[in-house]
């Protein structure tokens, strides 16, 4: 990520962050800052400074599992946008009430699949009125399969899968948070740490046993720190999932 790109997403996160914050934080106080300072600064509405430290705890597989996700699903909705009016209205007559998801063959790179989207489509409106269930499409090399469900009671459409990612949410957390707690940071305010979670969309599913060792690092090592406290913060979900600080 560039560093204005990190910059804007790590205000971002801040500012989704501090509505769950404890002490109410002047509007229009919330500035980024750079290295040896602690990344945000801003100030409470008592008076006092205070800094805070991001770090993302990600998996960068899932970074580009998500990005190939949101391109595919781009890329398919400019499709249907584009269809003919006829199209568009059989694509609806056909598939009203149904779910559609795509799910592509994993042993292709993002550009074959992108080139496959227009089949896709042609495909789907190709079908049967009644055709449901999981279809195995040979035709197309670039899709596994395409499962349609009918009579939904909320209809996404057609839309593509999110292929399963499958991480180690505690071993990204404990190498991200052991890094932070090895540095120093030049600043006269109180330093919070906010570790934080951006792709992990099921993240808040998993309870406190899933990070043990990173809570278990925290607490153990915080008072040898420049920080008080330590969130660990889903951005996606828009909820805490722990915070510690030192009394």
């Amino acid at each position: 990520m560039t560093k204005p790109n990190q910059s804007k997403q790590e205000l971002q996160v801040v500012k989704s962050f501090l509505k769950h914050y404890p002490c109410k934080i002047k509007i229009g106080s919330i500035k980024k800052r750079y290295q040896p300072e602690p990344d945000i600064e801003c100030k409470l509405e008592n008076g006092e400074t205070i800094s805070f430290e991001l770090v993302e705890c990600v998996d960068n597989r899932i970074k580009k599992k998500w990005s190939d996700y949101i391109k595919l699903r781009n890329l398919l909705k400019i499709k249907i946008r584009n269809l003919s009016d006829k199209d568009r209205q059989e694509l609806h007559r056909k598939y009203y009430g149904t779910n559609i998801l795509v799910v592509f063959n994993d042993n292709f790179i993002i550009r074959k699949k992108e080139k496959s989207i227009p089949r896709i489509v042609k495909y789907i409106l190709k079908r049967k009125n009644d055709i449901s269930g999981v279809i195995e499409v040979k035709s197309i090399k670039e899709v596994k399969e395409i499962s349609i469900t009918r009579k939904v009671e909320y209809d996404k459409g057609l839309d593509i899968d999110l292929p399963g990612i499958v991480t180690d949410f505690e071993e990204y957390s404990l190498k991200m948070i052991r890094n932070k707690f090895g540095k120093n940071y030049q600043t006269d305010n109180k330093i919070e740490l906010i570790a934080y979670y951006h792709y992990q969309h099921d993240i808040t599913v998993l309870g406190k046993n899933n990070f043990i060792k990173t809570i278990n690092f925290i607490e153990e090592n915080i008072s040898q720190t420049s920080f008080t406290r330590v969130w660990l913060y889903s951005y996606t979900n828009d909820k805490v999932l722990y915070n510690f600080e030192i009394l």
